[in-house]
C-alpha cells in the first residue's frame, strides 16, 4: 500500500480488498489528496468521499460497482474533474448519468469502458490520454 506524506497530493490504494475507506485514512489524507486511485478493490460505501475537498481525479476501476454504490455519496464533489469508472457493473445509463450529474457536476472527463453501459468497443486508454468525446457522448446519451 502506498500512502503519501502530508505534502503528497496522491493516494494509491490499489488491490487492498477495501470495502470503504477507514476513518483514520480519511482523517490523515482528506485535506490534501488531489488524486485518489482505489482500483481493484471491493468498494461498497463511498460516503467518506465528501471529506476529500481537494480531490480532482478519482479512479474507481474494477470495483464491481453499480448505480447503488453512487447513491452512498452524501454530498456533491464540485471540484472533481476526472472520474474513472472502468470495468465495473454499471448497467442503467440514464440513472447512472443522473447520479453523476448530481454528485460530480463539474467533470471534464468521465470513462465507463468495460461496463455494460459502455456504448463502444474502444480499448482502455492510459489515464494520461483522455478522450474528450467520451464525456460528450455520455452527456448527450443521458439527456
Amino acid at each position: 500500500m502506498q500512502t503519501p506524506n502530508n505534502n503528497d497530493s496522491q493516494l494509491i490504494l490499489v488491490q487492498q480488498n477495501l470495502r470503504t475507506l477507514s476513518h483514520e485514512l480519511v482523517r490523515s489524507h482528506a485535506d490534501h489528496v488531489e488524486q485518489l486511485d482505489l482500483s481493484h478493490n471491493c468498494l461498497k460505501d463511498l460516503s467518506w468521499l465528501a471529506e476529500f475537498e481537494q480531490l480532482r481525479h478519482l479512479v474507481l476501476d474494477s470495483n464491481r460497482m453499480h448505480e447503488a454504490h453512487l447513491r452512498t455519496l452524501t454530498r456533491p464533489l464540485p471540484q472533481l474533474e476526472v472520474l474513472m469508472l472502468n470495468k465495473n457493473e454499471f448497467s442503467d445509463l440514464p440513472t447512472t448519468m443522473r447520479l453523476i450529474r448530481r454528485f460530480f457536476p463539474n467533470l471534464q472527463y468521465l470513462s465507463f469502458h468495460g461496463n455494460p453501459i459502455c456504448p463502444d468497443g474502444l480499448e482502455l486508454q492510459p489515464f494520461s490520454s483522455y478522450l474528450s468525446y467520451d464525456y460528450a457522448y455520455y452527456s448527450r446519451s443521458a439527456s
